[in-house]
Formats: structure tokens, sequence, C-alpha cells
């Protein structure tokens, strides 16, 4: 903030998110509701809270400035020292990448060759079986097209 004339707007910063959490549930519940009968209400308000979810999102992205013209609203500022951005920063070996690569698919290959194995019977094992194997091997492709082994 540049001048002495402002100051921040603590209550509209607390306000907006909520009316635009809360208007489009409101709105789309009524519209629902209005259009297929009162028994869609809810399911009405539940797809506009959705929306509504990702408008207050979207908001927090802003802080609200009493400034001598107006009200204003300005881009909040971004710390570059987070856990993130300090993330972000941070450099590894390349091998690690194929390590990585190489656990997965070994994750794949362990949990789908045990599902021969399992009793007949018992449907929720295998189920978890064959999700921990497609976990292993989709994560384990992502992991190979994001590395530098492809670039060879």
């Amino acid at each position: 903030m540049s001048s002495d004339h402002e100051r921040p707007a603590t209550l509209v910063d607390l306000i907006e998110p909520v009316g635009l959490f809360v208007l489009p549930a409101l709105v789309v519940g009524l519209v629902v509701s209005a259009l297929s009968g009162p028994g869609n209400f809810v399911a009405g308000v539940a797809i506009g809270g959705l929306f509504g979810a990702i408008l207050a999102g979207l908001r927090r992205g802003f802080v609200a400035v009493q400034t001598s013209d107006g009200l204003e609203r300005r881009q909040r500022p971004t710390p570059d020292d987070t856990l993130w951005a300090r993330l972000a920063d941070v450099e590894y070996d390349p091998r690690y990448d194929r390590v990585l690569t190489v656990g997965l698919f070994g994750i794949a290959v362990v949990a789908f060759g045990a599902i021969p194995f399992v009793d007949p019977q018992n449907d929720s094992l295998t189920i978890r079986l064959v999700i921990v194997g497609f976990f292993g091997l989709v994560s384990g492709l992502v992991s190979l097209g994001a590395s530098d082994a492809t670039d060879r």
C-alpha cells in the first residue's frame, strides 16, 4: 500500500467469499427446485455450492483495500518463502526418477501378480489389488514421461 490514506478492508475480504459461495448455491438450488420439483433442492444447492467454491477460491487471490478514491481490489502478493516455493527450488539427482519408475512398476507387478493367489470369494481384496496395480502402472508411466530418461 503506497499512501497513508489506504487501509485494508478486512470486512469486505470476509463477506465477499462467503457471498460468492452461498449465493450461487441458493440460486441454483432454487432454480433446480423450480424446474424439477422441490425434492431436488439439495442437489441444486450442492451443484451451486461447487460453483460457488470455485468463485470463492478465485476471490482469495485478491485483497480489498480502502483508498481515498473508494474500494479497490488488488492481487494478493505471493510470498516467495512458502513451503511450495522452497520445494519448487529443490534440486535432485535425475537418477531418482529411474528409481521411482522402477519402484512403481514393481508395485504394479506385485499387485497384479498377487491376484491369482487371492481367494475368489474375497472381491474387495481383488479390487484393491487392481487399484494398487493400476496406480503403480500409471504413476510409473507418468514418472518415466516426466523424467529425463526419455530425452536420450
